[in-house]
């Protein structure tokens, strides 16, 4: 359910952008360590600007959780660099 969520929502925000953009998807129990790498990722050279961030939730019982962030970003495409997308 949560990935056909996920797909959802990174189709609508493609189909509402004109430029070319990339997603990244961070999933985590823990909303801290989310967030740590959220801000990590967000410091990358190849991150030139952020364009959306979504959330999502989902939980297995009444105490498990996870939490899925959907960030969409435009890739810096400086001469001479490689494509970040072939080593994650």
């Amino acid at each position: 359910m949560i990935a056909t969520t996920i797909a959802t929502t990174i189709l609508l925000l493609l189909q509402n952008c004109t430029n070319s953009f990339k997603v990244k998807i961070i999933d985590h129990q823990d909303l801290s360590v989310a967030e740590k790498q959220i801000n990590e990722f967000l410091k990358k050279v190849e991150v030139k600007e952020l364009v959306d961030i979504k959330l999502g939730t989902r939980f297995k019982n009444d105490t498990e959780g996870h939490i899925t962030f959907v960030i969409l970003y435009e890739e810096n495409m400086t001469a001479g660099v490689d494509d970040p997308q072939i080593y994650e």
